[in-house]
């Protein structure tokens, strides 16, 4: 009985510390294919918005929440959140990442895929999707490819 005690001890703690940190945690890092990292995606206080930097704290942009006319989505901007400067790079609905100009554009120019508790960011070259790096899977959707949108191309 002494024997089992232990091992359920050492369980219950790695339960209890680490699945909390990992599930609720606001801040995760974006790496490039090589399993590199590259930068951050950071949950900005629940304002349906997500901050983007490089490894060195630089900014590399934001993703912003918004509804369309046709419902949804989120905007991919470059520059220092929540100020004017920088300019919209793409918008994301339905999973997809689609360039912002022609504004409302309907081309496809990027996807993620959860696989293995990841997300696979892909990007679209000559109509062939091409990934380019991943995001942990406890990041949304939204956030996960729009993060590889600012850093990985």
């Amino acid at each position: 009985m002494k024997r089992l005690m232990l091992p359920a001890v050492i369980l219950a703690a790695l339960v209890i510390l680490v699945v909390p940190s990992v599930a609720t945690g606001s801040t995760w890092r974006v790496k490039d294919r090589a399993g590199h990292n590259v930068g951050t995606i950071e949950n900005s206080g629940g304002l349906f918005q997500g901050d983007v930097k490089h490894m060195n704290g630089s900014w590399a942009g934001w993703i912003s929440s918004g509804d369309s006319g046709g419902g949804h989505v989120y905007s991919v901007l470059t520059g220092e959140p929540r100020t004017v400067i920088g300019g919209g790079v793409a918008w994301i609905g339905d999973g997809v990442l689609h360039p912002t100009h022609p504004s409302g554009s309907l081309k496809v120019i990027g996807k993620v895929v959860k696989t293995n508790g990841r997300w696979r960011v892909f990007k679209r070259v000559k109509g062939v999707f091409r990934r380019v790096g991943s995001v942990p899977g406890a990041c949304t959707r939204s956030y996960a490819i729009g993060a590889g949108r600012l850093l990985l191309w």
